[in-house]
């Protein structure tokens, strides 16, 4: 199964807050346990930009991601430990697995970042390669 618009989070959909661990790693075994079925989660933020520009965000992500910015579909990757799509390192969970621009309009951006599992550990880190003029919300 990939990803269709049915999984994409609506208005009814129940946002709670996460705090990232050491290193910045968004551990979602650790809140959501590991996965018997593939399931999908949601994570948001507000990126708020003094002028529109394009960024870098470096990402890293267990097992596939899709990556939205402002409603606009963005990325799309996959991150299988074991398979023949799995990123160094050995299919793990590294802020080297992708990196792709992110375009920012002046004011606040939304970004949405899908995670789906499917086999145990999950989790998603993220870093911008420059906070010069970007305040991020939590």
């Amino acid at each position: 199964i990939d990803f269709d618009n049915k999984y994409y989070p609506d208005s009814t959909t129940n946002w709670e807050p996460i705090t990232a661990e050491r290193r910045g790693l968004i551990n979602l075994t650790r809140k959501f346990g590991k996965a018997e079925n593939r399931r999908i989660v949601w994570l948001k933020t507000t990126i708020t930009a003094t002028q529109a520009k394009e960024t870098q965000l470096n990402l890293g992500f267990s097992d596939e991601v899709w990556v939205f910015v402002n409603g606009r579909f963005l990325h799309v990757d996959k991150n299988l430990y074991g398979g023949p799509v799995m990123k160094q390192p050995d299919g793990r969970c590294s802020i080297e697995n992708t990196s792709i621009k992110i375009p920012l309009a002046e004011g606040g951006n939304d970004l949405l970042i899908g995670i789906a599992n499917s086999f145990y550990g999950w989790g998603v880190v993220a870093r911008l390669n420059s906070l010069t003029g970007l305040a991020i919300e939590n």
